[in-house]
């Protein structure tokens, strides 16, 4: 079964080095699963990402769904409202899933193919500043980008350690006509034991529209929960897909 699951990842990388071609999209993606996006909305455009997740094993709920909504105050300033882990069948619609977010973008940087973000989210738990990291290879259309996250929880426990939480994760993509063929992995306060590998499929199925899909695999039973990820990805996520409209 490991080595199914080995051959699986080394061929989604091929594909992303082999069938990389050109493209004319100045922005590869909108979204990424598990790492922070260093794009922002344009100026006066809004974004709807409707988020799902499966699991095959939580006692809170197998399936539940994300809602965001970003709005582009200027080209390169962004406040985004979302609403996370909401749980089919369950009374969800709970303030304490509310989150708040600024994001500032710098593009172009250093000869246009260096691109980064900073910004933070804020929710009643606890506030989440974070930096984010991409770079174009256009000749191949490929990137790799990444993001450090510091998580801090509201709790006034600063003897066990647990209000604070360093989360990391990096991206590699290609991109092929609509296609873009992405690898995640993200992890927990520099544990590699909490690594979640990420492969996934991102489609433009139209103009301002995507679709992605993406299997998480945790390298231990536990695995880690990633904040990035809606709130919603931790050792029990077995798929994930994404709707993205903008207007």
């Amino acid at each position: 079964m490991k080595g199914s699951w080995r051959l699986l990842l080394l061929t989604l990388l091929a594909c992303a080095v082999r069938l990389a071609a050109s493209n004319d999209d100045a922005q590869l993606y909108q979204e990424l699963f598990l790492t922070e996006s260093v794009y922002a909305q344009e100026a006066r455009e809004l974004q709807l990402t409707l988020f799902g997740v499966s699991r095959n094993r939580d006692l809170s709920g197998r399936r539940s769904l994300a809602t965001e909504l970003e709005y582009g105050i200027t080209d390169r300033l962004q406040l985004s409202v979302e609403w996370r882990d909401l749980r089919f069948g369950k009374s969800s619609l709970d303030p304490e899933r509310l989150a708040v977010g600024v994001k500032r973008s710098f593009p172009s940087l250093f000869g246009k193919s260096l691109h980064a973000a900073l910004g933070t989210e804020v929710t009643p738990d606890g506030v989440a500043p974070y930096v984010a990291v991409a770079r174009d290879f256009r000749g191949r259309r490929m990137q790799v980008s990444g993001h450090i996250a510091a998580e801090f929880d509201g709790s006034d426990d600063l003897e066990e350690g647990g209000n604070r939480r360093l989360e990391t994760s990096l991206a590699f993509l290609g991109a092929w006509r609509r296609f873009r063929y992405v690898f995640e992995i993200s992890w927990d306060n520099a544990s590699i034991r909490s690594a979640q590998l990420c492969p996934g499929l991102i489609v433009r199925i139209g103009r301002g529209r995507d679709i992605g899909f993406a299997l998480p695999m945790p390298m231990s039973n536990g695995g880690h929960q990633s904040g990035r990820a809606r709130g919603s990805i931790d050792g029990a996520t077995r798929f994930m897909m994404y709707l993205i409209q903008e207007f």
